[in-house]
């Protein structure tokens, strides 16, 4: 199961410190609006369970990550229906190319892929 996410803002988490000493350095984290149909909706918001959250405004369900997927992206529910992850097929797609070829041919041979 795929769902449309869109990119709305970001923000860093605090370091963790004990005793002045950071055992956990702040991480970058993206969020992304969820839309879907409602049998979608009910599913996000079953596998995220007590981690499921809103927007407080728009009442959208929010998806966050440490990875940035671009302004639009889809997630996707993993095999095993346990959480969600962004689909970056393309993304992988295009680093790969890139790391073969170079970025004018990678991007030529992504193109003419059919969608």
């Amino acid at each position: 199961m795929k769902i449309k996410a869109t990119y709305l803002r970001k923000y860093r988490t605090q370091p963790t410190k004990v005793d002045g000493i950071t055992t956990k350095p702040s991480v970058l984290v993206f969020v992304y609006a969820i839309k879907g149909t409602p049998e979608q909706l009910a599913k996000f918001k079953a596998v995220k369970g007590e981690n499921y959250r809103e927007d407080k405004d728009t009442k959208d369900a929010l998806f966050f990550s440490q990875r940035f997927a671009g302004v639009e992206a889809e997630i996707i529910l993993n095999k095993k229906e346990t959480d969600w992850n962004i689909g970056n097929e393309e993304m992988e797609l295009l680093a790969n190319l890139t790391a073969q070829y170079g970025i004018e041919v990678a991007s030529k041979m992504l193109a003419e892929m059919p969608k």
